[in-house]
């Protein structure tokens, strides 16, 4: 019975060792960069987008109001982040996060120069 207890604990410390050595590391993926073919209007797409998942919350005084051309432009690049959960949380708050052609257009009106278009 000794001998068995010894050789279930040398099996087990095998097993261990050896698994460890299987791991493969995770590939990292690279960031994958936004390609903007169409150009994107603040009135036709972002200022609805706004309005229609951000107003909820941010139009009426009970969270930082980002109601207008001007202030949206101030706060892009964090509305952008906001809209992937990158480092921060995750809007619309409670989700679902919005649909990925929202954020690229969002993401392709910043690159664009944030034109009050």
């Amino acid at each position: 019975m000794k001998y068995a207890t010894i050789g279930i604990i040398i099996f087990s410390f095998a097993v261990i060792i050896g698994c460890k050595k299987d791991k493969v590391p995770e590939p990292k993926m690279e960031p994958v960069e936004v390609v903007c073919t169409d150009s994107i209007s603040f009135q036709q797409k972002v200022m609805p987008l706004i309005q229609n998942k951000c107003f909820s919350c941010h139009a009426n005084g009970t969270q930082p109001v980002i109601n207008d051309y001007t202030t949206i432009v101030s706060q892009a690049d964090l509305m952008l982040k906001t809209m992937r959960g990158d480092g921060v949380s995750l809007m619309p708050q409670g989700g679902p996060a919005l649909p990925e052609m929202d954020i690229k257009d969002f993401n392709c009106w910043i690159k664009q120069g944030k034109l009050n278009n």
